[in-house]
């Protein structure tokens, strides 16, 4: 009987350490990559009449971060978003682009259960955003900026490295000088960029889960 006892202590000792690292948590370091559409809204540039009405484009993202034994992760992440001008006045037109190549330092909270392999983060970051922007009426200026954004992301837990991501940011960038041409006249304006990108991509973590 005693020996019985003991087998069925260390069965389900070993049920209870199976458990505990199913439910693992995530630390260290990881990088992603992720890609999506990108969308900028409808902006004017001071000092000229021209409303601009940017076209659907591309962003591409790639992260490098790292996350602690809380649900709080930090990371840098560079970025590229490509939009053409779709209308100009509210006249179609085939001519004008908005390039970005953005850098970010951001911070991000983890909502996790270990009943699940969802994930639903939050965060917010900082950092610059270096914007071309042309048109056809003689607009081709570039501007490097402060810039604020917000996240909100899914993820979905493949296994003990690989993450699938999808995730959502709102970037602000504010005074982006431009110098416009009103007649033969150059001069001097700032536009204000609101963009929102929709992301899918993946995320590997190099250290195995952590038991709880």
């Amino acid at each position: 009987m005693r020996l019985n006892m003991i087998k069925c202590g260390t069965i389900v000792a070993a049920l209870m350490c199976t458990t505990s690292a199913m439910a693992g948590e995530r630390q260290g370091w990881y990088v992603g990559l992720e890609a999506g559409a990108s969308f900028v809204n409808d902006a004017t540039v001071d000092g000229t009449p021209n409303n601009y009405d940017f076209s659907t484009g591309l962003g591409v993202l790639g992260t490098v971060g790292y996350k602690f034994d809380r649900p709080w992760r930090v990371e840098l992440e560079g970025g590229y978003r490509d939009n053409d001008v779709g209308k100009l006045n509210g006249i179609k037109v085939s001519k004008g682009e908005l390039k970005e190549f953005t850098g970010f330092a951001n911070v991000l909270y983890d909502l996790t259960s270990p009943e699940t392999k969802w994930r639903f983060s939050v965060g917010a970051g900082v950092g610059v955003d270096n914007a071309r922007f042309a048109d056809q009426t003689g607009i081709d200026t570039r501007d490097m900026v402060l810039a604020l954004q917000g996240i909100a992301g899914l993820t979905y837990e493949i296994n003990d490295h690989l993450d699938v991501v999808l995730n959502y940011r709102y970037l602000k960038a504010s005074n982006v000088g431009v110098t416009a041409t009103v007649g033969r006249t150059p001069t001097g304006g700032e536009i204000d960029l609101d963009k929102h990108l929709v992301t899918i991509g993946l995320r590997y973590g190099f250290a195995d889960p952590v038991v709880a």
